[in-house]
C-alpha cells in the first residue's frame, strides 16, 4: 500500500508498527528521563502481551532497564494483557483522554495483576511525557498518524495527565 505524506507529494509507504514503536524506544534509550528509569527498573522482568487492533500483536520484555518489543506473542507466562486501537493510542498521546479514562470506558482493555496494572499506568504516563519533549518521536507519531489515519497530528498536551 502506498500513501501520500501530507507535508509533501512524494508517496511514502505504509511501514509495519513495529518499526514505529521499535524507533521509539530507541529514541527514548537515548534520551532517558529519570522517571521513566526508575519505573523501567520496577518492571525489570515483566512480559506483556499487547494487541494494536488491525495492527498486530506483540511481546514487549523489560531487561535490565531495556524493552524489547517483538512481532507476535512469543510467550505463555506473561504479566499482563493489553488490547487496544491506534485510535485510542492516539487520544492518549493528544491529552484527550487519559490511560484510566481509556481502560473504564471500554477502549483500552488490560488484564494484569493490580499493581502491574499501576505500574503499566505510570509507564504509560512516563513515555507520554518523555514523547513529548522528543521531536523524533513527535515525527514518528505524525507519520504513523498520516499513513493510518490520513491526517496529521495536534500538538500534545500534558495537562489531563
Amino acid at each position: 500500500m502506498v500513501l501520500l505524506n501530507a507535508a509533501s507529494t512524494k508517496p511514502q509507504s505504509k511501514r509495519d508498527i513495529l518499526h514505529y514503536i521499535t524507533e521509539a524506544i530507541s529514541s527514548l534509550e537515548k534520551s532517558p528521563s529519570k522517571s521513566l528509569n526508575n519505573l523501567l527498573k520496577k518492571a525489570d522482568g515483566k512480559v506483556a502481551q499487547v494487541r494494536v487492533l488491525d495492527e498486530g500483536d506483540f511481546t514487549i520484555r523489560v531487561s535490565n532497564g531495556s524493552v524489547k518489543v517483538e512481532s507476535g506473542f512469543n510467550d505463555d507466562l506473561v504479566d499482563g494483557t493489553v488490547i487496544v486501537d491506534n485510535k485510542t493510542i492516539f487520544t492518549i498521546l493528544d491529552g484527550i483522554q487519559t490511560p484510566v479514562e481509556a481502560f473504564f470506558s471500554g477502549r483500552m482493555r488490560m488484564a494484569a495483576a493490580t499493581d502491574d496494572l499501576i505500574l503499566a499506568h505510570d509507564i504509560l504516563i512516563a513515555v507520554v511525557q518523555a514523547s513529548l519533549k522528543s521531536i523524533k518521536i513527535q515525527k514518528l507519531l505524525n507519520e504513523y498518524r498520516i499513513t493510518r489515519m490520513g491526517k496529521p497530528g495536534k500538538i500534545m498536551s500534558l495537562s489531563r495527565l
